[in-house]
């Protein structure tokens, strides 16, 4: 049984230990120890096209492809190298990759290809008018048997031919034309599967391509995906569902998740049955508009889940119960929670960081741990376009040259199995003293393609500290942090740190710099102090006000859900705690403006929701006013820097008025964290947990007096990906701009600190964990 992600448990890892006084790691998010697909993240072995392949199907195995190509040649082989003629269609042994000797002719591309149920015959459409040098007018079949092309099935369409649907004796055709064999009927018919021949009693039509179209296993309906407004002589948008004999309109509740507005029009590009639900994949005519999948009850049509992910989703396959996604997903930020979405990260479109496959729970539609991934070339830039499966195997087709860096065109196969290795540590530890003759040591997680489950080895020259598992994404890898005590005050050390998916061990990753243990180390109250903050709010209060302890009178307000005496950040110390909903910490004093300063803050959650950490706002209370300053969270526990700056060019876009530095870990990890913003006058910079993870060049606009506020702050203005047009959920992550954890140790400072202030700061507070 699969563990959605949603389920993961923080647990403390045991200890390796060796010396005595070392000490346990603690964790993020530590999960199942096996990964919860079966498919490989590593390509096995595929002939290659030279164009596109727009459409797959399996039978017998044998893979059938159809697309813009002219010939197949063999994996590693160069395009117009050891190539074998093949046009438009081809077949590939499923267990081999290798072609097969099915060698038709076309004199066009081929869009959709389909298996009679009892495997004898292969439907194909496409933009062809001959085939063998034989007419066929935009569909066409074969038989498998002997490859030879069907003399009596020769339905005539005067438009393409985009998808086939074959149920019984019936053979249903979409795409964008107006009459078969010679009969008006728009974008959607049924044929006999024998001959031909229209069915007149199937009356639909559509106005728009039909791009899609699957039966269950009952044939109960038949479900329609595409550009069209109209279905069956209704209003009915992108989806819909057909009585499969007369193609009268049947109920589908979901036919509103795929918009329809001036400004989001999003099509239906692949519809997909497994059972009792069906899948819908979408594609936005509009940038930002609706380009996710969705999952719905076969019998109504009644909603089961919806991923709204931003990157036209193309094609979707089952193997094994898992759902594969072939898409150019880029924004994921309105999916709840770290692995369901968060990662965007781009300020603007040309800087978006891609992953074109991926994989999904099909009961919720959370992601899977799988993510190779493909370019996009081939003139649409999109990627996988088609997936088929003989049950065990996934094989992929599009508009790509390359699966993960390596160069592969058209199509790619993945088996079962974890041969993906993790990725090497490129990143040194981080070290600081946190206690007496105690180091505090944090490390960057890693990723692998197959499996999210990693495990890592900390390392003291050669000793070993202690091991840790835990889970992380390619957009979302969180950190590991360990503690060594009983070292010997007045030594330096250093660490080096390994990961491992338990098949494959990763090379050691850079070395740390040599740190030294101390006797003692000043105490968090002390640090502040002698950095002369303008306001300290330990937030260990009772009442109703926060005070200030910089001496400066900067008291705070606790506004709606806020819990007091909540366990702190610091060793028998109290914080507060916030709701998520209304909660948050308010100064009672506008602060001065400023053209540098210093924003600080303690903070813990396992919030998948998000929200503002720290925030200056011109108004103490409300949405209202000017905003600026602000640190939050992402829903899947990055974390953001972002401030208002002079308007400037992204991308071809002109007019974005902010900077936004965001962390590349992830710190929704149930465990006590530093927040800390700084800005200089000319550079934001970004710290956790005393390391630096992001920097910018940044012109501020305007500083003005502002309240300051602690788990809340409209991000509004800052949240977004800029040019990108409209949105189906309103500014990108997160979805809360309130923060549901526990918050401590409040503080500014008139200046920017250094980066060596910052981690004396955050060394003398990281004590346990």
């Amino acid at each position: 049984m699969r563990t959605p992600w949603r389920r993961w448990l923080v647990v403390l890892a045991a200890a390796v230990t060796l010396t005595s006084g070392i000490t346990a790691p603690f964790v993020v998010r530590a999960a199942a120890a096996a990964p919860n697909q079966s498919l490989s993240g590593t390509a096995s072995s595929m002939y290659q096209t030279n164009g596109t392949v727009d459409s797959l199907a399996v039978s017998n195995g044998v893979l059938y492809a159809g697309g813009t190509f002219s010939a197949v040649r063999p994996p590693g082989a160069a395009n117009g190298t050891s190539q074998t003629t093949r046009t438009d269609l081809a077949a590939f042994s499923t267990a081999t990759g290798t072609p097969t000797s099915f060698d038709p002719t076309l004199n066009g591309t081929v869009y959709s290809v389909a298996i009679s149920p009892d495997g004898s015959k292969l439907y194909v459409g496409g933009s062809f008018t001959t085939v063998n040098g034989q007419t066929r007018n935009r569909f066409a079949a074969f038989d498998l048997a002997t490859g030879a092309l069907d003399p009596t099935w020769v339905p005539s369409a005067n438009g393409i031919g985009h998808s086939i649907a074959v149920y019984g004796s019936t053979v249903y055709l979409g795409g964008t034309f107006g009459k078969i064999n010679n009969i008006a009927h728009k974008d959607l018919a049924a044929v006999d599967a024998t001959t031909g021949v229209l069915l007149s009693g199937f009356t639909a039509t559509a106005d728009g391509e039909v791009a899609s179209m699957a039966l269950p296993a009952d044939g109960s309906r038949l479900l329609v995906a595409g550009d069209f407004n109209t279905l069956a002589g209704q209003s009915e948008h992108a989806i819909g569902s057909l009585d499969p004999t007369t193609g009268a309109p049947e109920t589908w509740l979901s036919n509103t998740i795929l918009p329809n507005t001036p400004t989001c029009n999003s099509d239906g590009t692949d519809v997909y049955i497994n059972g009792t639900v069906a899948y819908v994949a979408g594609e936005g005519a509009q940038p930002g508009c609706y380009d996710g999948d969705f999952a719905a009850n076969v019998s109504d049509g009644s909603l089961v889940w919806n991923s709204p992910c931003e990157g036209a989703t193309q094609a979707l396959m089952m193997v094994d119960g898992v759902l594969y996604k072939g898409s150019h997903m880029h924004d994921c930020s309105y999916n709840e929670g770290g692995a369901g979405g968060g990662f965007t990260g781009a300020l603007a479109r040309s800087f978006f960081v891609v992953y074109r496959l991926i994989a999904q729970n099909p009961a919720d539609g959370t992601f899977e741990h799988w993510s190779p991934n493909t370019n996009g070339s081939n003139g649409t830039n999109l990627g996988p376009l088609a997936m088929a499966t003989d049950g065990t195997q996934l094989f992929v087709g599009g508009d790509f040259t390359s699966v993960n860096n390596k160069a592969q065109e058209g199509l790619a196969r993945f088996a079962p199995g974890t041969s993906a290795p993790p990725t090497k540590p490129a990143v040194a530890p981080l070290v600081y003293p946190s206690g007496p003759d105690q180091l505090a040591i944090s490390v960057p997680a890693v990723t692998d393609s197959d499996n999210g489950v990693l495990t890592y080895t900390l390392y003291r020259g050669s000793t070993v500290v202690g091991t840790a598992t835990a889970e992380s994404w390619p957009w979302a890898q969180p950190t590991v942090r360990f503690l060594d005590s009983g070292l010997k005050s007045g030594t330096s050390y250093t660490y080096t740190y390994k990961a491992s998916d338990g098949t494959t061990t990763t090379a050691a990753s850079p070395k740390s710099t040599a740190v030294t243990a101390l006797a003692t180390v000043p105490t968090y109250q002390s640090e502040v102090s002698s950095l002369a903050p303008s306001l300290n709010w330990h937030l260990d209060d009772t009442g109703t006000q926060a005070t200030d302890s910089s001496g400066n009178g900067e008291v705070g307000d606790f506004e709606g859900g806020v819990t007091t005496g909540v366990p702190g950040a610091l060793s028998g110390d109290a914080a507060i705690g916030l709701d998520g909903i209304t909660g948050y910490v308010v100064s009672d004093q506008p602060q001065p403006a400023s053209t540098d300063f210093t924003e600080s803050a303690w903070f813990n959650s396992t919030t998948l929701t998000g929200g503002a950490i720290l925030g200056t706002s011109s108004t103490p209370t409300g949405n209202g006013g000017t905003n600026d300053d602000t640190v939050w969270m992402d829903n899947d526990g990055q974390i953001v820097f972002a401030m208002d700056t002079p308007p400037v060019t992204f991308g071809g876009f002109p007019g974005f008025t902010n900077t936004t530095i965001r962390s590349p870990h992830t710190y929704n990890d149930g465990h006590w964290h530093q927040v800390v913003a700084t800005y200089d006058g000319s550079t934001m910079s970004l710290y956790v947990d005393g390391a630096l993870v992001a920097s910018s060049a940044a012109t501020a606009t305007n500083p003005f007096e502002g309240y300051l506020l602690g788990g809340y702050n409209n991000i509004g203005s800052f949240a977004h990906v800029f040019g990108f047009g409209a949105s189906p959920g309103g500014p990108t992550s997160p979805n809360s701009y309130h923060f549901q954890g526990s918050l401590d140790e409040v503080s500014t400072y008139p200046t920017a600190l250094t980066a060596a202030q910052v981690a004396s700061l955050w060394g003398s507070g990281a004590e346990a964990p």
